[in-house]
């Protein structure tokens, strides 16, 4: 399916795209710039010897050479870290920075906007709010002669499961009892 999708970008709008650097708790700080093959590393199958192994987030980022990072890792919901950092890194190092953390928005977003103004690159969220609908992009960018003035609703699918099971009739400590469809 990766590489249909891979494939599809390509022929339809000369997307091209390298997976140059994978970070897990479980297997480190791995980087080629040349490239790794994702349908391996999404089948647990690493390079058995990775050309670069690397200490932590700016090591790895030189040695990928990214253009893009893409930042999902588990973090302190006080603090925003060390998604904040790794975002930070990427920013500084000269890669766009994207996240689906909410932490790093909460605790971090004026600092890395402005980092990402100061360094001409982008620090995109939409995958923050409700499971990436586009919230942020969809005035500026598909209807931008369209002024938002304000919108409301409930912003996580998290806070729709309790609600939808709420609903059903059940009290609000059995809703967040039921577990996640997503765990």
């Amino acid at each position: 399916m990766l590489v249909a999708k891979e494939t599809e970008l390509r022929r339809r709008y000369d997307v091209r795209w390298r997976l140059t650097g994978v970070a897990t708790r479980r297997s480190g700080w791995v980087a080629d710039p040349d490239g790794l093959n994702p349908l391996s590393v999404l089948n647990g199958h690493w390079p058995a010897a990775p050309l670069h192994a690397c200490r932590d987030v700016r090591e790895w980022i030189e040695k990928t050479r990214a253009d893009v990072v893409f930042e999902a890792s588990s973090l302190d919901a006080q603090t925003g870290q060390p998604a904040i950092a790794h975002l930070r890194a990427a920013l500084e190092l000269g890669a766009h920075a994207i996240s689906a953390n909410k932490g790093p928005i909460v605790h971090g977003f004026r600092e890395l906007s402005v980092l990402a103004h100061e360094k001409k690159k982008r620090f995109l969220y939409e995958a923050t709010v409700m499971d990436g609908v586009p919230i942020f992009s969809m005035f500026p960018l598909g209807l931008p002669a369209t002024v938002l003035h304000r919108f409301s609703g409930v912003l996580n699918s998290t806070t729709n499961v309790v609600l939808t099971e709420v609903e059903k009739g059940r009290s609000f400590d059995e809703a967040l009892s039921v577990p996640s469809p997503w765990a």
